[in-house]
C-alpha cells in the first residue's frame, strides 16, 4: 500500500500518478509494465517513485482497491436507482455449461432475496432432467462465479441460513445482504 509520503501529495499530483499507472496497466501485460513508463508518464523523478510505493505490484494492488471502490460504489447506486431490478448488462462470463447453468440462476434470486445451495441444486437438477443434484456441486460453480457483484452469489446461503464463504469475504457479503434489507444493518441491536 501507499507510503504516507504518496498521501502527504497534492491531489493533482497524486491523481497524476494514478493515471500514469492505469494506463501503463491496461496498455501491457503484468509482466511488462514498467515502472519507468509509469515515472514518465507521472512527470515524477525515478527516486521519488519508490517513496510512495514498494514496486509495481504494491502500485498495482493500489489501483486495483480505487477501482474496486469506486465499481462497488457505482453499481450500488445503480441497484438503488433501479430498485434492486436486475442491471440490463449483457453478460458473458467464461466457464463450463454447468456453472454457466448455476450462474444463471444466480441472476434470478431477486434483490432483497436469498436462496440456499440446496435450494439452486434442485432448481439444476430440475433444468437437467434429473431427480436429484449435490449442493456442493452447486457451491463449486457459485465459488468459480468471476462477476460476482453483477452476478449475485452473495443471495445464497448454507442450509442452517449461515454466511457461508464469499469471494469478497464474509463481512462485503454480509454487507451486501444488510444492504438489500435481507439482514439487519451492523450495529443495529440484532448484529451487535
Amino acid at each position: 500500500m501507499p507510503t504516507t509520503t504518496f498521501f502527504n501529495l497534492p491531489p493533482p499530483k497524486r491523481e497524476k500518478l494514478l493515471q500514469a499507472a492505469v494506463a501503463e496497466f491496461a496498455r501491457k501485460p503484468y509482466g511488462e509494465v514498467s515502472v519507468n513508463r509509469i515515472i514518465q508518464g507521472a512527470e515524477i523523478p525515478r527516486g521519488s517513485f519508490y517513496q510512495y510505493f514498494a514496486d509495481k505490484t504494491d502500485l498495482f494492488r493500489y489501483v486495483l482497491r480505487c477501482y474496486d471502490a469506486m465499481l462497488e460504489k457505482a453499481i450500488m447506486r445503480s441497484l438503488d436507482q433501479c430498485g434492486g431490478r436486475p442491471l440490463e448488462l449483457p453478460l458473458a462470463p467464461e466457464g463450463g455449461a454447468f456453472r454457466r447453468l448455476v450462474w444463471g440462476l444466480l441472476l434470478d434470486i431477486p434483490y432483497g432475496q436469498v436462496t440456499t445451495y440446496g435450494g439452486l441444486a434442485k432448481k439444476a437438477a430440475a433444468k437437467l432432467g434429473r431427480s436429484s443434484m449435490s449442493p456442493q456441486a452447486v457451491g463449486g460453480a457459485v465459488a468459480h462465479n468471476p462477476i460476482s457483484i453483477l452476478i449475485p452469489c452473495h443471495r445464497v446461503m448454507g442450509s442452517g441460513g449461515s454466511l457461508t464463504g464469499y469471494a469478497g469475504g464474509v463481512e462485503k457479503k454480509q454487507w451486501l445482504l444488510a444492504h438489500e434489507g435481507v439482514l439487519p444493518q451492523k450495529g443495529s441491536a440484532l448484529t451487535g
